[in-house]
């Protein structure tokens, strides 16, 4: 079930019309690269550079870089993405880390970064989906130390947000305690 979510938040997320209408001029050409039939990593740190208060739906075109198939490209994109704060970039990053998307699966990388989301707020919700997939992380022990205390924590908070899902591992945390 975990997985079919975090699945469907990535596809609903990063599925989205390309968003370079406004970016630039279709005839003009930024630092070398031509605008908007190069959708490459350059592309989109220009648009980064250019238009920072279009983080969020710059960013989501890091679904459509990744469908390319060049990765170490995608994964250079989101982490500029998620050192802007870009929660989704995060979840992004570490659903790339755990299914090893073209290179070997790092677990630690995609715990850092679900980590990361999960501590983060955002208007949009991310951060409450990725407390919810960290505190599962936590109570299971996928990827992570099996702790149950900070398991409650993060789904608490997804709950209090609106993830309704997060009342069934904490009904079983508190089951594990009698």
């Amino acid at each position: 079930m975990r997985i079919n979510l975090l699945f469907l938040f990535v596809f609903n997320l990063f599925f989205t019309i390309h968003s370079y209408a406004g970016f630039a001029d279709e005839s003009e050409d930024i630092h070398g690269v031509s605008a908007p039939s190069d959708f490459s990593w350059r592309y989109y740190q220009e648009a980064l550079n250019r238009f920072p208060d279009r983080l969020g739906i710059i960013c989501h075109n890091a679904y459509e870089l990744d469908k390319t198939g060049n990765t170490e490209d995608t994964i250079m994109f989101l982490n500029t993405c998620a050192a802007k704060g870009n929660i989704a970039s995060m979840i992004y990053l570490a659903s790339i880390y755990e299914r090893g998307v073209n290179q070997p699966i790092d677990y630690k990388k995609s715990a850092y970064w679900m980590k990361r989301g999960a501590d983060g707020n955002d208007e949009a919700g991310y951060s409450n989906l990725a407390a919810f997939h960290y505190g599962v992380m936590l109570f299971e022990g996928l990827r992570v130390l099996k702790d149950n205390e900070s398991a409650r924590l993060y789904l608490e908070k997804a709950k209090q947000n609106g993830l309704t899902e997060a009342s069934y591992y904490l009904k079983k945390i508190d089951l594990q305690k009698q």
